[in-house]
């Protein structure tokens, strides 16, 4: 009842056994896309890194297909959303250093005077090994709660450089065992999360934030249960 946010499969091999696996998440959020194509074709790119890393997984072998789905071409403003958009994700690409290898796109969006959002979703796809990866539900009581949170640039765009540093620390503390579980904060904020990761093991969580904290757009962070050894990464606060 706690749902993923990736999809983690073992790789098929004819002969033999493998614990690779190839680990795949999507971003978008059509509210931010509304507001600004730019941002809202950055945050999915990094919407699908931090659900990645949650998981375990490092972010900096990712692959991308862009999906795009945007109105009618009928106007010069109409032609700036896509061209808007692919602004916001090439720039997440040449910062994180990851590639887009295909996509599809339609401009064909409209139906009388309702159009679609102006839509980029970012499938991010790389490998892992299956022994390492966590899922999201709380594990057990007693055990620590942190949100290793991303604050963005002044002008609302990601800041890239912090979640490197944060997305290779999330993954440090999993591969030395230090992790039983990972969130990457999205649509309702940190209280979805926090909400969602209960439900699994019926395990509930008590925090002290502010109720902005709760429930602000929080993209790059990540909520994780810790084993009961402190966290002293980067960006990780106690909640």
């Amino acid at each position: 009842t706690t749902e993923t946010q990736v999809s983690v499969q073992k790789l098929p091999v004819g002969v033999g056994f493998t614990n690779t696996a190839s680990i795949m998440a999507y971003g978008y959020n059509p509210y931010i896309a509304k507001w600004s194509p730019y941002h809202g074709a950055a945050y999915a790119v990094v919407d699908a890194c931090a659900k990645v890393v949650a998981a375990g997984a490092r972010y900096d072998n990712m692959r991308f297909s862009y999906q795009e789905y945007f109105e009618k071409m009928s106007s010069r403003k109409a032609w700036g959303k896509p061209l808007s958009a692919l602004l916001g994700a090439l720039r997440m690409q040449v910062e994180l250093n990851l590639p887009s290898i295909g996509g599809k796109d339609s401009m064909s969006g409209t139906f009388g005077d309702m159009n679609v959002p102006p839509t980029l979703i970012a499938f991010g796809v790389t490998t892992t090994d299956a022994r390492k990866a966590i899922s999201p539900e709380f594990k057990g009581a007693g055990h620590p709660v942190y949100l290793v949170r991303h604050t963005p640039k002044a002008d609302g765009m990601p800041d890239t450089e912090q979640l490197a540093r944060l997305w290779d620390g999330v993954v440090g503390e999993v591969e030395r065992g230090a992790l039983l579980a990972g969130w990457a904060v999205t649509f309702g904020g940190v209280a979805e999360g926090l909400a969602k990761m209960t439900f699994g093991n019926r395990v509930g969580v008590e925090v002290s934030l502010s109720e902005s904290e709760l429930y602000d757009y929080s993209y790059g962070s990540i909520l994780v249960e810790s084993d009961g050894r402190a966290l002293e990464m980067e960006g990780a606060e106690l909640i």
